[in-house]
């Protein structure tokens, strides 16, 4: 069973369209990349974004301010606007 799982993914990755096989590296969207590699590529500078500045508002609380808040919300929100919007 298991040489036919190896065998099947094998067939499955060797007949794979190109698109299938595009690795999307930050700030990049290959021209004819599927809709969801488009809207992760979109999405991750945003949320990378986010992630570092609440770790350091984690770190120096006294930092923390509205405004700050209100800028990981706002990174956080396009984010999910990439995710969900149609094209």
């Amino acid at each position: 069973m298991k040489q036919f799982i190896l065998a099947a993914v094998f067939v499955f990755i060797s007949t794979a369209s190109p698109s299938a096989q595009t690795v999307i590296t930050e700030g990049t969207i290959p021209q004819h990349a599927p809709q969801h590699e488009c809207k992760a590529a979109c999405a991750q500078p945003w949320l990378k974004k986010a992630i570092d500045l609440y770790d350091s508002l984690l770190k120096h609380p006294e930092s923390m301010t509205p405004v700050s808040q209100e800028e990981v919300r706002d990174n956080l929100q396009k984010a999910y606007d990439c995710l969900t919007k149609s094209q």
